[in-house]
């Protein structure tokens, strides 16, 4: 591997993982939410963690995101 494929590489493994995190985050927020807020609260939470794992896919289905991988 080239030293710009190398780099492309890791900065690709590091957004994906950024992006893990910021999912468990949220997926911690909103147990959290359950424990001290009313349920309309709790199902924006879920509606807003739902749209959040639904781009993640999108986001990891995209042409773009595969080249980088494979190229």
């Amino acid at each position: 591997m080239e030293s710009e494929d190398r780099q492309a590489f890791a900065a690709a493994i590091q957004r994906y993982y950024g992006q893990e995190r910021l999912l468990e985050d949220m997926a911690q927020r909103t147990v959290q939410y359950a424990q001290c807020v009313s349920w309309p609260t709790i199902a924006q939470a879920y509606v807003d963690l739902c749209q959040a794992l639904c781009l993640r896919l999108e986001q990891l289905l995209h042409p773009s995101y595969l080249f980088e991988f494979h190229h």
